[in-house]
């Protein structure tokens, strides 16, 4: 793992290249690797080594060039500068230190703002230059970040930040700590008109830029080895620290961040990311059509049991693979860790963009399983992350169900897993979107409940449902089949509302083919729920959940029996009428209406 403070220990090297970053160490090899970068034209315009990937400091002008469209940037606010508040005692060091940076960067301030375009895409950019006194953040500097989400909010146009800062710039005075505070401010304005942000921590990210807005954005990206954190290495306190504990890839783990991403992927990644936040169409259908209301073959449920559970039976990542063009996987619970065996991400889906939260589940074969088939609590709090986002801009949620239910460890009791599966049932309840769950495995308890509370519920023919799985349900065997319930009884019973066909044999025979089957019935709903308004659509997923259940009460127990007395009588009175005039026709006593329906 590359190491920023070790790359800074060559201090005559390292301090020319930020001084002067055009000469681009010429005829010196890589501080990490040792290779040869003088004839690399990567490095040349990526400030990436071709060898080790090792990613060095690069201004703000160059990050802009390799990020916005040619000729379309438009810097803003470019002279505000700083004024001079800072005590009698340190003040003309530091109106020395501001010449001086100035002069080597060619920048008035630590930020550039402006307005440009991303592969055809207008946003608002915003780069933090740490080659000006360490990017670190002043008054001027929290005042332009502050006007760029004030532009976005009032344009409706995404904001792209760009942070390689060492925190506060203390020489300003105790009013440096309020800076944070005016900027998540602005953020919270822009977040409220639906305008994304998205965030590109560089090394270092460190300090209380790290508390700022930026860990805040919807989409949080980070640049490989990147020094992340909020406690500069050395100020930690607590014993011996991990290795490379602050770097990207280790706060990636811990659910921090959504992606590490190679500084030569990063623009095209932002035009997808911008593209599928930003998308307006919307499906339609092209005729009538009617609902599937077919019955499926009744195989024992031992066998479809089995079935559910083959090792070659396609999991969520398989469907996700097949079914989308794009898809830009989202990372972290930004509270614990990232809970791998739920996967969730934007995606093109038929044309349109939605958001997909689906369940992982470990096939047999796999040496290194994604923590198994029991969600976590950071997995329910990762979902929810993802249902946030989709009502935030307004995208269609499908969600995949295949696991064994909600964690019964005792981890996962410590950490929180009844509060994390209530949140995530709750947001779902009411979610100000169009949804759709899909059960493409098995469904079992609280993490069928958690992704399932859908305006529509799908379930793939040889799928298997269990209210409960029993503390050992690893095992299939005959007596733990009479828990489970097969498509077709979860039809009858109203849990579902479309039993989706699965290729000859099942769906573990043709993969591509069990996809584009699901596929087809998912945008067929989606395309049926999307002309509904919004409180429509919630007061029916509210009516659909609300009537769940059977239950009587007394009086209607009481009068069940004189209600069945006077069906037969009317039973045969409408018969005898039929013998003496032909052309009636008696009907059947209906004796269903005994049984109180929810």
């Amino acid at each position: 793992m590359r190491d920023w403070f070790r790359a800074l220990a060559p201090s005559g090297r390292r301090q020319a290249f930020e001084q002067d970053p055009d000469a681009q160490l010429a005829g010196e090899p890589c501080l990490n690797c040792g290779a040869n970068l003088k004839s690399s034209p990567q490095f040349a315009r990526y400030y990436v080594c071709p060898e080790c990937h090792y990613h060095y400091t690069m201004p703000a002008r160059k990050r802009i060039e390799i990020l916005a469209d040619p000729e379309s940037f438009k810097e803003s606010n470019r002279h505000l500068t700083t004024q001079d508040a800072v005590q009698a005692a340190s003040r003309s060091r530091y109106r020395s230190q501001l010449r001086e940076a100035r002069r080597r960067t060619g920048l008035s301030e630590a930020v550039v703002t402006g307005e440009c375009n991303i592969v055809g895409r207008e946003v608002v950019l915003a780069i933090i230059d740490f080659g000006f006194l360490g990017g670190t953040v002043g008054s001027v500097v929290a005042e332009k970040i502050t006007r760029a989400f004030e532009l976005a909010a009032r344009r409706k146009l995404p904001i792209v930040t760009v942070i390689s800062s060492s925190g506060a710039r203390t020489p300003e005075g105790p009013s440096t700590i309020m800076q944070a505070g005016k900027m998540l401010a602005a953020v919270r304005r822009l977040s409220a008109e639906r305008v994304p942000h998205i965030s590109i921590l560089t090394s270092p990210t460190t300090g209380g830029i790290y508390a700022a807005f930026n860990n805040v954005a919807d989409v949080i990206l980070s640049e490989l080895g990147a020094i992340v954190g909020f406690a500069p290495r050395g100020t930690i306190t607590g014993g011996p620290m991990p290795q490379n504990f602050d770097t990207a890839e280790a706060y990636l783990e811990r659910g921090a961040i959504d992606q590490v991403v190679d500084r030569l992927e990063q623009r095209e990644l932002l035009s997808v990311i911008v593209d599928l936040l930003g998308w307006r169409y919307r499906l339609t259908l092209a005729g009538r059509w009617r609902r599937q209301l077919y019955e499926t073959p009744s195989l024992p449920v031992l066998q479809t049991l089995q079935l559910a559970h083959h090792e070659q039976r396609p999991t969520s990542v398989d469907y996700i693979s097949h079914m989308t063009s794009t898809f830009v996987e989202l990372h972290g619970d930004r509270i614990n860790r990232d809970a791998t065996n739920v996967i969730c991400g934007l995606a093109d889906l038929g044309g349109e963009a939605v958001m997909i939260i689906s369940q992982q589940r470990p096939q047999q074969s796999e040496q290194e399983p994604r923590h198994g088939a029991w969600i976590a609590p950071e997995g329910f709090r990762k979902a929810r992350r993802a249902m946030l986002m989709a009502a935030k801009f307004h995208l269609p949620m499908i969600s995949l169900i295949d696991s064994h239910g909600a964690s019964l460890s005792l981890d996962a009791e410590q950490r929180g897993i009844g509060y994390a599966v209530a949140q995530c049932v709750a947001t779902m309840s009411d979610l100000p979107t169009p949804a759709i769950a899909g059960i493409i495995g098995e469904a079992n308890g609280e993490g069928f409940l958690a992704f399932g509370m859908a305006d529509r519920t799908l379930m793939l023919e040889n799928a298997i449902y269990s209210p409960a799985l029993p503390n050992d349900g690893l095992e299939i065997d005959q007596s733990r089949s009479e828990v489970y319930l097969g498509a077709n009884d979860c039809r009858e019973l109203g849990l579902i509302d479309e039993i989706v066909y699965e290729p000859s044999g099942g769906a573990h025979t043709d993969h591509p083919e069990a996809a584009r089957l699901l596929k087809g019935a998912i945008l067929r709903h989606l395309a049926e729920l999307q002309p509904q308004p919004i409180r429509r659509l919630l007061a029916l997923r509210y009516k659909r959940f609300r009537n769940f259940g059977h239950y009587s009460n007394i009086r209607s127990a009481l009068y069940q029996p004189v209600g069945k007395i006077r069906r037969r009588f009317i039973h045969e009175a409408r018969g005898a009428l039929a013998r003496v005039f032909p052309s009636l026709k008696p009907r059947q006593p209906d004796d269903s209406q005994d049984i109180s329906i929810p």
